[in-house]
């Protein structure tokens, strides 16, 4: 399995997707393990393309395989529902997660937020934050300084100062 998702990685940055889902199938009749592994990568590799409905089909291909997601997954997917601007699509999946009975961690949570802030939700993107530090995840610098670039572009400077301050005290 190791050396199918070694290059199943190198065929996803030269974006061969269908030599990827030829080789999974190939994995599956071959009775080799298959895990959520090919599949992130999939999902990373159409979402960083921006093509999000192709992400959202490999993530159902999991199931379709009796294989059950993980959080890389779930990230995964959330990251290229963001990257293609789709708010309500990323907050269904999170809430879906959580559904499920996984716990969001500092990825999921930062990946929420940058998106959020791109789009202009900032304010729905504060609410995540409360959410992270309520659940016990701890931000760190990277998701203070998505919320913080995200107040500054909606012209809320008071509000990234007091996020600012927040991270340096943490």
């Amino acid at each position: 399995q190791f050396t199918y998702c070694a290059f199943i990685e190198v065929l996803a940055k030269q974006r061969e997707f269908d030599h990827i889902w030829r080789l999974i199938h190939e994995m599956d009749e071959g009775k080799i393990e298959l895990s959520s592994v090919p599949f992130t990568t999939l999902i990373n590799g159409y979402g960083n393309l921006g093509l999000f409905h192709d992400a959202k089909h490999a993530f159902d291909a999991i199931s379709h395989f009796k294989i059950e997601p993980n959080i890389y997954a779930y990230n995964a997917l959330l990251n290229a529902y963001m990257t293609s601007s789709k708010i309500y699509e990323a907050l269904e999946s999170f809430y879906m997660m959580r559904n499920v009975g996984f716990s969001p961690d500092v990825v999921t949570y930062t990946t929420l937020i940058n998106g959020l802030c791109r789009g202009g939700e900032c304010d729905k993107a504060k609410d995540i934050l409360d959410d992270m530090r309520r659940s016990g995840c701890e931000p760190n610098k990277l998701t203070y300084t998505s919320l913080i670039q995200g107040l500054i572009s909606v012209n809320k400077g008071s509000d990234a100062l007091l996020m600012l301050k927040m991270m340096l005290k943490n």
